[in-house]
C-alpha cells in the first residue's frame, strides 16, 4: 500500500461545492482528514510594510482566499522566521478564512487588511490522507516534480490507480498543485 498525505492548494478552482474539503475545520487541532486552523498575527509599522503575499479569492469553497506565494520579504516572511513549528508557517494553499475577527468576501476581508495596521488571520489548511494498494502492474497515474524542499503534483491524467481514487472520493481528488507531503510514513525532504 502507498499511504500520501497530501496539502490540497486548489479547493474551488473550478467554482463546484464539491471542491471544498471534507471534514471539521477545528481550531489548532489538526486530524486526518480534516483541516487545521491557526492564527497568524501581524503588526505593520506603518503604510509601507507589505505581508509580501501573493493571493486569490475563491468563489466557492471552503474559504474565501487562498495564499499563492509567500514571498522572501515582507511581514509573513518574518512571522514564519519566527515560529518555531513549521506547521504554523503561512505557506501557499492555505486558506484565509477570518481576519480581527472578520469573516465574509474576500473583498471584504482585504479591505480589513489596507484598513488596519493589527492583522490577526485565522487559517485553514487541509490535510487528507490517501491510500492506494498498488500491484506490480499498476500504474499511479500522477506526474511530480521537486520544488525547493516539496513533491508538487504537476498532472493528473485521470487514469491509474490515482484516477481511480478520484472517482471514488471526489471530495479528496488528487490535484495538480498539491503536495504529497509523506509517502509509508516518511517524511522530509524532496530529495
Amino acid at each position: 500500500a502507498l499511504d500520501l498525505d497530501l496539502v490540497c492548494l486548489d479547493f474551488g478552482a473550478d467554482g463546484t461545492e464539491e471542491d471544498a474539503p471534507e471534514g471539521n475545520i477545528d481550531k489548532g487541532e489538526p486530524d486526518e482528514g480534516d483541516a487545521y486552523t491557526f492564527s497568524v498575527s501581524l503588526a505593520k509599522r506603518d503604510s509601507s510594510d507589505l505581508l509580501g503575499l501573493d493571493v486569490k479569492m475563491v468563489k466557492k469553497g471552503a474559504y474565501p482566499i487562498e495564499v499563492v506565494k509567500v514571498k522572501d520579504t515582507g511581514l509573513v516572511a518574518q512571522w514564519n522566521a519566527s515560529v518555531p513549528k513549521p506547521e504554523d508557517r503561512l505557506r501557499p494553499g492555505d486558506g484565509i478564512i477570518e481576519i480581527n475577527g472578520v469573516r465574509g468576501t474576500a473583498q471584504s476581508m482585504l479591505a480589513i487588511v489596507a484598513a488596519h495596521e493589527d492583522l490577526n488571520m485565522l487559517i485553514v489548511r487541509c490535510h487528507f490522507d490517501v491510500t492506494l494498494q498498488k500491484g506490480e502492474s499498476d500504474e499511479l497515474g500522477l506526474t511530480v516534480a521537486r520544488e525547493r524542499d516539496r513533491i508538487v503534483i504537476t498532472d493528473v491524467p485521470g487514469h491509474g490507480l490515482v484516477g481511480q481514487w478520484n472517482a471514488e472520493h471526489p471530495g479528496k481528488a488528487i490535484r495538480q498543485g498539491d503536495t504529497i507531503v509523506s509517502a509509508n510514513d516518511v517524511c522530509g525532504k524532496a530529495d
